[in-house]
């Protein structure tokens, strides 16, 4: 019954917004990131001539490496992953190669702003260089929201950052973390393995549908959906071969999409960030 009202409501949306141009953008998408974090720290002392400070920052689809390392630097617009809570993951951070630095890793896992000693995931002290390790992501938390993950950095000779306080030569980088407990939407039925490459993307990526010759010839449509399950964008296509989602004024964030063949059937669903 659910999937019949689904359905229902589905094919409605199509005849109402049928002579609509454009495509609906939903206002709340207007920025990108995480709520703001309660607090913005930076560092007391330069680090030129004397500390390098985080270079590179590893976890999950996160691969950045970073030239700026001023007090502090915001990447929650351009660089994110999602994760799945209960999951382990391979998380790493790369500082100066000649002194002893600590580092501490936090995700904003209730949301409010601020970074508790319960959030953090990661930490370290006195290694130089290469800091690295696996990290557990919690269950039961906020799914499907942009949380700040914030890293923070500082010789081992200085207490360890605590998230909020000014360091003395580290710095702290901010990051985009979704966390995914399931597609959640809408079970599909007959699923075709449907995926996008390349993913993470900033403009286009292509649609690939597994068994494509049983789908040549049919119209398809695409249902975008916000981090929040909110329908922000329909696309129909003729030839899935050509099939390219392109951004198209869409925000950087999570989104969730779902396949739909002419008969109304889940064809696949799926994910993808866009940076």
């Amino acid at each position: 019954m659910k999937k019949l009202i689904y359905f229902f409501l589905v094919s409605n949306f199509f005849s109402a917004q049928a002579e609509q141009p454009g495509h609906l953008i939903n206002e709340r998408l207007s920025t990108c990131g995480p709520i703001p974090a309660g607090c913005y720290p930076g560092h007391v002392n330069s680090c030129s001539g004397f500390c390098t400070g985080i270079t590179h920052v590893g976890l999950g689809q996160i691969s950045k490496n970073i030239s700026d390392t001023s007090g502090y630097q915001d990447y929650t617009c351009s660089d994110s992953t999602w994760l799945t809570p209960g999951s382990n993951y391979q998380f790493s951070v790369i500082t100066g190669q000649t002194y002893e630095e600590g580092v501490r890793a936090w995700i904003d896992l209730n949301n409010d702003g601020n970074f508790d000693t319960t959030e953090i995931i990661y930490s370290d002290s006195a290694i130089v260089y290469s800091h690295s390790g696996m990290i557990t992501i919690p269950s039961s938390i906020v799914s499907y929201t942009p949380l700040r993950m914030r890293v923070g950095s500082d010789y081992a000779t200085y207490p360890a950052a605590n998230g909020c306080t000014n360091v003395q030569y580290g710095h702290y980088l901010d990051f985009t973390i979704y966390l995914d407990t399931g597609f959640g939407i809408h079970e599909t039925e007959n699923n075709f393995a449907v995926s996008l490459a390349p993913n993470p993307f900033s403009s286009t990526s292509i649609l690939m549908v597994d068994r494509l010759k049983q789908l040549n010839g049919n119209a398809f449509q695409l249902m975008i959906f916000n981090s929040q399950a909110e329908l922000v964008r329909m696309q129909t296509f003729t030839d899935i071969q050509e099939a390219i989602i392109s951004r198209e004024g869409l925000p950087n964030g999570l989104y969730l999409f779902e396949l739909i063949s002419a008969k109304s059937n889940i064809i696949g669903a799926g994910r993808f960030v866009l940076e």
